[in-house]
C-alpha cells in the first residue's frame, strides 16, 4: 500500500467519525476500527506512522471522560 492509500483510508475514517453526542458504543467501535486498520496498514508497510494515521482520522475518542 502507498501513502495515497493510507491518506484515502484516513479521510474516510474522518468523514465517518461519530459526533461527540453519539452513543458511546459507536465511539468505542470507531476507536477499535481505526486502531485495527492502523495495525493492518503497519503490517503492509513497517514505516507506516500509526500515530500520524490516527491523527489524520480525527484522533481517538477519550473514553475516560464522564458526562456531566
Amino acid at each position: 500500500m502507498t501513502k495515497k492509500h493510507f491518506n484515502a483510508l484516513a479521510a474516510m475514517f474522518k468523514r465517518e467519525r461519530p459526533g461527540e453526542n453519539w452513543d458511546a458504543n459507536k465511539r468505542v467501535m470507531w476507536n477499535a476500527l481505526a486502531q485495527g486498520v492502523a495495525d493492518e496498514c503497519w503490517a503492509f508497510n513497517m514505516r507506516f506512522d500509526r500515530a500520524r494515521f490516527i491523527e489524520a482520522c480525527g484522533g481517538l475518542f477519550d473514553m475516560d471522560r464522564r458526562a456531566a
